[in-house]
């Protein structure tokens, strides 16, 4: 990689990254912020004042994360000076759920703690020239060996808005009331709450929350 000046934002102290970014041997411009993202809004007041080449953020891989990360995400790369940004989860291991998880979320690249420097180093350097991270073979091979979290994976994949009714169901809403919070037709979040019932093979809404509230509060999918 030829000499140049990227302007990085991290949101972790971990010696890992600041040692990757010196050992690709290029001028880098670091802002070490804190450990984790505390305030989302910290990461698009980053975005818009450094308009940085990477990000680098730590989080627990869990589904609310996921759920969290991925709409984020989304809004954050509507602004304009995010659209050259790369958005690095830093993960506490590595595995096919952290894996899966950070691509639910929308990240461009992930890394964990356990990695050697030299693949961190790698990532890094990979996003930089431009190359995508993702192989979509590689995303359904680590699916298919995530045969203990199928429960989570589903959920991962759903629409925001049938994530959003999911948890408003888990909370004893009715559809009427639903469909007032989330500004939908009463028939449509009933379809769509019927749809949910179908997905997960259960019979009623009760059996549907216990399901969503075992994904969310059992282990750390990064842990699984």
């Amino acid at each position: 990689m030829k000499s140049a000046t990227y302007t990085t934002v991290l949101f972790t102290k971990s010696d890992l990254v600041r040692l990757a970014f010196v050992a690709m041997g290029v001028r880098t411009t670091r802002y070490q912020l804190v450990d984790h993202v505390r305030d989302f809004d910290d990461l698009g007041r980053s975005i818009t004042e450094f308009a940085p080449a990477i990000v680098v953020f730590h989080t627990t891989v869990d589904l609310q994360n996921v759920m969290r990360w991925s709409a984020r995400l989304h809004t954050i790369r509507s602004i304009d000076s995010a659209c050259q940004t790369n958005f690095v989860l830093l993960t506490d291991s590595q595995s096919d759920e952290a894996y899966v998880g950070a691509f639910q979320m929308g990240a461009d690249a992930y890394i964990a703690f356990d990695q050697k420097i030299e693949v961190v180093r790698s990532t890094i350097i990979q996003l930089l020239s431009g190359e995508p991270f993702w192989n979509e073979r590689d995303v359904e091979a680590a699916r298919a060996r995530c045969g203990s979290c199928v429960v989570k994976l589903k959920l991962m994949d759903l629409e925001q808005i049938d994530r959003q009714i999911l948890k408003l169901v888990t909370e004893g809403l009715s559809d009427k009331e639903i469909a007032a919070s989330v500004f939908l037709a009463h028939q449509t979040v009933r379809n769509r709450v019927s749809a949910l019932l179908a997905m997960f093979k259960v019979r009623n809404r009760t059996e549907l929350a216990i399901l969503y509230q075992k994904a969310c509060h059992g282990n750390n999918v990064s842990a699984a």
